[in-house]
């Protein structure tokens, strides 16, 4: 007990209290949606989860997902700080966090106003709503994993190198595994009109990376 309370008080205070937050979320989201959130914590379910919730007639931003919205914002930014601090890029401090934070709620925003307003254009809001739920039910298992993993993080005192990297892999391969996902479920749109899937990438997934580089790193 006096060793799990010394790691806890080595840890920066601001960051247990963004894993207590989040902690706190979770049990909400369990509280209000309990019958989705079942579903969705089986893993090897998901499928199941997925044409259960993911219909034309049911809302993407449901209690679960607004939950969630939070979650991922809090889990992401506290990576990139402690990532981008074990690289002496920045210091380990809220401000950073919370201007993480603020960016990419204001990316995953601007993203869903254009995406939306491009589906309204071309008539496609059905693949839109559910392209859309898919990217975030998956983005909601990839925090849950990543909350995991930084709490193991934080408060083991030995190999924290390593193990900062292997969640690195980890966030690499999840990012790369919710492409393919995307990529596979809509193969047959994507062949037919792969050069507007190129620019797609460019426009959401390539340069607001470079963006997050040149303000966050550069500047």
């Amino acid at each position: 007990m006096g060793f799990a309370i010394e790691i806890v008080a080595n840890t920066l205070t601001w960051v247990n209290w963004v894993f207590f937050c989040v902690l706190t979320l979770l049990c909400v989201s369990k509280i209000i949606a309990p019958i989705q959130f079942s579903y969705f914590i089986r893993v090897f379910e998901f499928d199941k989860y997925l044409g259960i919730y993911s219909r034309s007639n049911s809302p993407i931003f449901n209690k679960l997902n607004c939950c969630f919205f939070g979650i991922r914002q809090a889990i992401f930014s506290i990576f990139v700080v402690i990532l981008c601090s074990h690289f002496k890029l920045i210091s380990t401090s809220p401000k950073f966090f919370w201007m993480f934070f603020l960016f990419f709620t204001a990316y995953w925003g601007g993203r869903f106003l254009i995406e939306r307003l491009l589906a309204f254009a071309f008539h496609s809001e059905k693949l839109f709503q559910k392209n859309l739920f898919l990217r975030i039910s998956l983005r909601n298992l990839m925090a849950v994993i990543l909350f995991i993993s930084l709490c193991i993080l934080a408060y083991t005192p030995h190999f924290k190198t390593s193990i900062l990297y292997i969640i690195t892999l980890l966030y690499c391969l999840l990012q790369m595994g919710i492409l393919g996902v995307f990529i596979y479920t809509n193969r047959s749109l994507i062949k037919s009109h792969y050069l507007y899937f190129i620019l797609y990438l460019c426009a959401f997934e390539i340069i607001p990376l470079l963006i997050l580089i040149k303000v966050f790193i550069e500047g």
